[in-house]
């Protein structure tokens, strides 16, 4: 009998393990070119025919690609590469734009994003998210431990310019990114505003959502062990990462922005969030938009909101 009973706490340990595991290989490990968004890939001579026409008649993907070719690079705070795709006004300018992409994505998403913040005067900074795209990462922390990579771009903008004026913009896990390093006392003055698009408000719930969502009902107890696998495997807690906390501590003015039919991120975190942030805010609903489909929607509604939200903050080439 006390055979079977130790046979059976082994085997079911190493079940335990074996779900940890692939939990954190399906969830958490390595994107890069496993789920992405495809890149354009244009052909080189594509490239060279597009610059040559100044960029008319092409995409935002196609410009996005002419423009930014080479990923850059800096050292992070921990001694690892981190990258991002830059690209800088031909004329010098002190203002900034990073621009954070979504779970499973690349920084490609957010070409439609950069096109228009080029337009309006601003470099462009569109970080690789932890184990996607070039990143040398090969667990994603859903923007906690991502915003310490975040902070040590915008440390290397401001130690480049003081006058540097910054603002955040990102999408989905990329916006729960942003809020957690507007929370962060280290965020400098320098960084005007912050533009988050579907943030979820608290990691532990939004897994739970997933979770429930997947199989239909609710089992809290499905992410037990996981939590605390993903601190041994990759070094953080799923319940540190929690926007809404970071943004009651936030000083940073934030837009709010989320599709009244998103049920993936609950349109209900939106509002939590809100009432939550200690900063200036605002918030938009675009109705009819479901998770991250927003600027798709409603494009005009979207942009003008945004416009006219940094406007206040930092003054816009028209």
């Amino acid at each position: 009998m006390k055979k079977l009973l130790t046979g059976a706490a082994v085997g079911a340990g190493i079940l335990t393990l074996a779900y940890c595991e692939l939990s954190h290989f399906l969830l958490l490990s390595d994107f890069r070119g496993k789920f992405e968004l495809p890149k354009n890939d244009p052909d080189p001579k594509r490239l060279k025919e597009i610059r040559k026409n100044n960029f008319e008649n092409c995409g935002d993907g196609e410009w996005f690609e002419a423009m930014a070719e080479q990923c850059e690079t800096i050292m992070n705070r921990d001694g690892k590469a981190i990258y991002a795709y830059v690209i800088r006004q031909p004329k010098p300018s002190n203002k900034w734009a990073i621009l954070c992409h979504g779970y499973t994505s690349r920084p490609h998403q957010m070409s439609s994003m950069a096109r228009r913040y080029y337009s309006y005067g601003f470099n462009i900074i569109a970080p690789c998210a932890r184990a996607h795209d070039k990143s040398e990462h090969k667990a994603c922390t859903m923007g906690w431990l991502e915003r310490l990579d975040i902070l040590d771009w915008i440390h290397h903008v401001v130690n480049d310019d003081p006058t540097a004026q910054i603002i955040l913009h990102g999408i989905s896990m990329g916006a729960a990114t942003l809020m957690n390093v507007t929370g962060e006392a280290e965020c400098p003055s320098n960084v005007k505003c912050l533009i988050e698009d579907c943030g979820f408000s608290s990691c532990w719930e939004q897994f739970n959502n997933v979770v429930a969502q997947t199989i239909g009902f609710k089992a809290p107890w499905a992410l037990a062990a996981p939590e605390k696998w993903y601190k041994l495997r990759a070094g953080w807690n799923i319940k540190d990462n929690n926007p809404i906390d970071q943004v009651a501590k936030s000083k940073v003015p934030t837009l709010f922005i989320h599709g009244a039919d998103d049920t993936f991120v609950p349109f209900r975190m939106r509002d939590a969030l809100y009432e939550a942030a200690s900063c200036e805010k605002e918030r938009l609903t675009i109705d009819g938009a479901e998770h991250a489909n927003s600027v798709d929607i409603a494009p005009d509604i979207y942009h003008a909101a945004c416009k006219s939200f940094i406007a206040k903050y930092i003054a816009i080439q028209q």
